[in-house]
């Protein structure tokens, strides 16, 4: 890693990145890919080696720079897989980018829909019908009255 960061304007990044997957080097491999500007390739390899590459800041970071808005969605099913208690930072930052309609019939399809209320809460004022049909059902399950008003 310190040869990559010393090195990087001089260096041959795709044939280093070529090798750093061969023998593993998935942290360094995302900073190359980070670095190149091709931040979809750096959240792939994040999401896929995880435990060896993922970092939140650094994660949250690039997320916001991708181009394939699939990767959006994909990133909040890893995070209710692998951090499920950090999925409200990672969604406060995808909020401007993201469709909310799509994101509520996805959370609904994994039934995790309720972790997800401050985020809710929070994008309630965009006044998207399915956010706030979501944010009903949800206050109606908890017996949540005075929210629910």
């Amino acid at each position: 890693m310190e040869h990559c960061k010393q090195y990087f304007a001089k260096l041959n990044v795709a044939k280093l990145l070529r090798v750093c997957e061969r023998f593993l080097c998935w942290k360094e491999a995302v900073y190359l890919y980070s670095n190149y500007d091709e931040f979809d390739n750096a959240v792939a390899i994040m999401i896929e080696h995880s435990p060896t590459a993922w970092q939140h800041d650094t994660f949250v970071n690039l997320i916001i720079k991708v181009a394939n808005h699939d990767l959006y969605y994909k990133s909040i099913l890893f995070y209710l897989e692998e951090q499920p208690t950090m999925v409200n930072d990672l969604l406060k930052a995808l909020a401007p980018k993201m469709d909310l309609s799509k994101f509520v019939s996805v959370m609904k399809k994994t039934g995790f829909l309720a972790l997800c209320t401050p985020f809710l809460k929070s994008v309630q004022n965009a006044n998207n019908k399915e956010v706030n049909e979501a944010l009903n059902e949800i206050f109606m399950e908890m017996e949540d009255y005075d929210a629910l008003r």
